[in-house]
């Protein structure tokens, strides 16, 4: 019988669960959004900001998979946020303090 010992040791990363991350929730208005590279060509095709009437408030296009998006000048409450890949689709509730 041969016995050994395997150390493992852990990095302080930011360990990505989901396709897309977007924090922090509820902001001061700076939000990052994150998503996971899937294949050789990944990027935001379209990101929009609606406020709590679903007006759109502000749009981008084309833009790289790892964003931080300034919203503080817009009044305090609930967003929604609709990021579009070109893997997914997908729509956030923001809360702006």
């Amino acid at each position: 019988m041969k016995l050994s010992t395997t150390i493992i040791h852990t990095l302080n990363e930011k360990k990505l669960d989901d396709y897309m991350q977007v924090y922090p929730n509820p902001s001061n208005g700076i939000i990052n959004i994150r998503t996971r590279k899937i294949n050789a060509f990944h990027i935001i095709e379209n990101l929009k900001l609606f406020d709590s009437e679903g007006r759109l408030v502000e749009e981008y296009n084309m833009i790289p998979t790892k964003f931080q998006l300034d919203f503080s000048k817009h009044p305090k409450g609930k967003y929604y946020l609709q990021v579009k890949t070109n893997i997914k689709t997908e729509k956030i509730t923001l809360l702006l303090e």
